[in-house]
């Protein structure tokens, strides 16, 4: 989407998720030429049929972004690449969408429920606790009411909505409890629950759908953390442990990937700069 000062120009594309945080890495110019090759259209898609969105409004001089196809960068990585961004878009104010498609819709003052749709989650399976370390999707810790700490390594079965939808009985039920949790590979998504306060929090590198339904969390107060995964790692006393990925090294194989433009060294010049 590009914002003018005529309105909104409403672009969009079947595949164009796929490499839509390559597209944007290379500068305004690059992003709007990006845009402007997508199908013009009168209709937003349903948030459920939405895998990336960017919105770049000339006017404000502001990027808004996301794609899921971006959520396989460890939250460290696309960090690292967001400050990258913002070092090729001088004179813009970059930032990441957590809630995709709803964010864009809020930031051009339109109401986000035009797209509304997400279907319900799906039932827990019974084994949904058994991930092993190096397919774990979502870490759960839990502290009791005595004080003590437990974790729960969650696998693609049952992913953050999954739990959310369930409440806290349900993410309880699981029976494989563990003293402490170092996955291998940086999950996507955590929650945490503190009994004796009936409290808790989440965090997740996926895009944030509906607000947790009050109903299945009777008596409980949830905050979102959006992407803030230390909130998780300060609440468990260092039992929770994340690996540290290789932020240049991944961020290279990731922007080598695809059609590689003009602007190409001259971008990445300015993009280094920000990690000396």
């Amino acid at each position: 989407m590009v914002v003018g000062e005529l309105g909104v120009e409403l672009r969009v594309s079947s595949f164009g998720a796929v490499s839509l945080l390559r597209d944007m890495f290379w500068g305004p110019e690059h992003g709007l030429r990006f845009a402007q090759e997508q199908a013009s259209t009168d209709r937003w898609r349903l948030e459920s049929m939405c895998e990336g969105v960017a919105c770049i409004d000339t006017v404000q001089r502001t990027l808004v972004v996301q794609s899921l196809y971006g959520c396989g960068l460890p939250l460290p990585v696309r960090r690292v690449y967001l400050a990258m961004l913002t070092a090729t878009w001088p004179g813009w104010s970059v930032r990441w969408a957590p809630r995709g498609l709803f964010d864009v819709l809020e930031h051009v003052c339109l109401d986000p429920e035009i797209v509304r749709d997400s279907p319900g989650a799906d039932p827990l399976p019974a084994d949904w606790d058994l991930a092993a370390d190096d397919s774990i999707n979502t870490v759960v810790s839990v502290r009791t009411e005595a004080g003590e700490l437990f974790f729960y390594g969650a696998g693609n079965s049952a992913l953050l909505p999954d739990l959310l939808e369930v409440g806290p009985d349900g993410v309880l039920a699981g029976a494989l409890r563990r003293p402490e949790l170092a996955p291998t590979v940086f999950p996507m998504s955590g929650l945490h629950l503190d009994l004796g306060r009936r409290a808790g929090g989440y965090w997740t590198a996926d895009t944030l759908g509906h607000p947790v339904d009050d109903p299945e969390w009777p008596g409980w107060m949830l905050t979102c953390w959006y992407d803030r995964y230390e909130e998780q790692l300060a609440r468990t006393d260092r039992a929770l442990k994340l690996p540290e990925p290789v932020a240049a090294e991944q961020i290279r194989q990731f922007l080598n990937q695809g059609d590689q433009p003009a602007v190409r060294d001259e971008m990445l010049a300015k993009a280094w700069a920000v990690l000396e």
